[in-house]
C-alpha cells in the first residue's frame, strides 16, 4: 500500500512508540527507507510520546504540512487519541483486534487496499 501512495505531492512519515534504533532497524528491514525521505520519528525525538500528539506535530511539520491537513493512520487506541490531539484525520486499521479504537473517533477501515481511495489518493500508476 505504501507503494501505491508514495508519489509526487503525498509527502509521508512515521511517527513511533519505538525506539530510534529499533524504528530504523524495522524500516529498513522492510525496505521502505525511500518512502520517507528521512521523516522516521521515534518516541526519543519528542518531548512526550503517544498518546501526547507531539510525535504527529513533528512529522506534520517535516512533511511541511499543517496537522488538519494529515492523514494518520493508526492500529491502536493510543496512536489514535494522539493523532485526534494533533488535530489530524485519522485513520484506524482494525483488520485485527484494536481495542477502544473506535471510541476515539477515528474513521475505521479493516483492508489496506481501501487507504488511496479512503485518503483521496489514486496511484500514480493510475
Amino acid at each position: 500500500t505504501i507503494r501505491l501512495l508514495h508519489g509526487p505531492g503525498l509527502p509521508m512519515a512515521v511517527a513511533s512508540n519505538s525506539g530510534r534504533n529499533g524504528l530504523r532497524f524495522k524500516i529498513g528491514r522492510l525496505g521502505l527507507e525511500e518512502f520517507f525521505g528521512g521523516r522516521l520519528f521515534s518516541h526519543q525525538d519528542v518531548a512526550a510520546p503517544k498518546p501526547a500528539p507531539d510525535l504527529y506535530l513533528a512529522a506534520a511539520a517535516a512533511c511541511g504540512v499543517a496537522p488538519s491537513k494529515c492523514v494518520v493512520v493508526e492500529d491502536t487506541a493510543m496512536g489514535a487519541r494522539a493523532g485526534v490531539a494533533a488535530g489530524c484525520r485519522v485513520l484506524g486499521y482494525v483488520r485485527y483486534e484494536a481495542p477502544g479504537i473506535a471510541e476515539t473517533g477515528a474513521e475505521l477501515f479493516s483492508d489496506m487496499a481501501e487507504l488511496p481511495a479512503l485518503i483521496g489518493h489514486a496511484p500514480a500508476d493510475a
